[in-house]
């Protein structure tokens, strides 16, 4: 039988559980009406007797609890009421090692965190918040890690302990997240909306950007000919004839023209008018359909809306303390089955009355839970 889980004897079970129960709230009132005056393992008490509501017992147990474990103490009771309940209805506590170091975790994280804080709060003018234990830890972890490494380190055991207390899930969560803020889904569409349009201006603008440059780059370049400079007449004069003799003045000399070639021009084109609209209308032909690709088959069956829902039916098996898995998803036009394997040790009943839990939970008109043959 693993520790302190509840045995096959129902009777002893319930007898367990109603002691476990008393305890729990005798050490939650005794913590609550503790007072320093009364007698403990630190004072004497006062002449007129312990205040406390269990008298000497619950002074002693309050004092020494409270000077070990500080805020931490009141943690007791709360798991002394959950494990009551548990052997009550016969229930197994799954995993008990994995419970009780998550206990652990949790006391010690909190009475750590309580002691590291820089409020110096005292109970009752008395007891530390962080207790005896949660200084020793705080001061080691200061010591080795500095204060941000300690608050780092108790985080993350904080958030163990949480993970092996409870089936505590960041997917359920978050389902529990938009459940109880619903209210705010229009506004989150709308600053959805007015992101995405602003993605699209900023892509229009620079898909509009960029033709803009294309265009000015490949734009044709008109490069004008330069006419050919016409060839000078240099004359030539012949020394011998015109040298000039004293007193007469030379004059310019006639000489004959250079032959002209004549050069044929290519005759020049018409420029092209551009067409109109109606003309390019009229020339343009329309592309055959069977350029277009054939549409893809879809599936009737959205494969998120079912996963999500397979994700919704084992949330909420966990939440009745029975573990599973969805192992296959069988769609069809009424009925959508899906295959739950439970873990070992699961009872089949336990899972046949949580039908109508399960209507309730997944919003469905009818569940029907059968066995698999084999």
């Amino acid at each position: 039988m693993p520790f302190l889980s509840p045995t096959p004897h129902r009777r002893l079970n319930e007898l367990i559980g109603l002691l476990l129960l008393l305890f729990g709230i005798a050490l939650g009132l005794s913590l609550e009406s503790y007072n320093p005056l009364d007698p403990s393992f630190n004072t004497a008490g006062p002449p007129s007797g312990p205040q406390n509501l269990l008298g000497n017992p619950g002074s002693y147990l309050a004092d020494m609890t409270l000077q070990l474990f500080g805020f931490g103490a009141f943690l007791f009771p709360v798991f002394l009421l959950l494990l009551s309940w548990k052997w009550i209805r016969s229930d197994e506590l799954e995993h008990p090692i994995a419970k009780w170091i998550g206990a652990a975790l949790l006391i010690s994280s909190l009475c750590a965190a309580l002691a590291i804080y820089p409020s110096r709060y005292l109970w009752k003018q008395t007891i530390e918040m962080g207790g005896l234990a949660g200084n020793l830890l705080a001061a080691w972890l200061l010591a080795g890690l500095n204060m941000t490494g300690a608050v780092i380190a108790l985080v993350t055991g904080g958030t163990l302990s949480l993970y092996l207390l409870t089936s505590f899930s960041l997917e359920v969560f978050g389902q529990w997240l938009l459940k109880r803020f619903a209210f705010l889904s229009p506004w989150r569409q709308r600053w959805a909306a007015r992101r995405q349009r602003r993605r699209e201006q900023k892509a229009l603008k620079a898909a509009a950007k960029k033709a803009e440059e294309q265009k000015q780059r490949l734009a044709p370049v008109v490069s004008s000919a330069a006419p050919a400079p016409a060839q000078a007449a240099i004359p030539v004069v012949n020394r011998s004839e015109s040298a000039a003799r004293p007193g007469e003045v030379v004059g310019p000399m006639a000489m004959e023209d250079p032959p002209i070639r004549e050069i044929e021009l290519e005759p020049t084109r018409p420029a092209r008018k551009p067409l109109t609209a109606k003309a390019a209308s009229a020339h343009y032909k329309i592309p055959p359909t069977t350029l277009l690709e054939p549409p893809r088959e879809r599936s009737p069956y959205d494969e998120d809306e079912l996963k999500q829902l397979a994700v919704q039916v084992r949330a909420k098996f966990e939440e009745f303390n029975v573990r599973g898995a969805v192992t296959q998803i069988n769609p069809g036009p009424v009925v959508t089955t899906f295959e739950y394997k439970p873990e070992a040790g699961v009872k089949y009943s336990r899972i046949t009355t949580l039908a109508e839990d399960l209507c309730l939970g997944l919003q469905a008109e009818s569940i029907l839970i059968e066995r698999i043959p084999g």
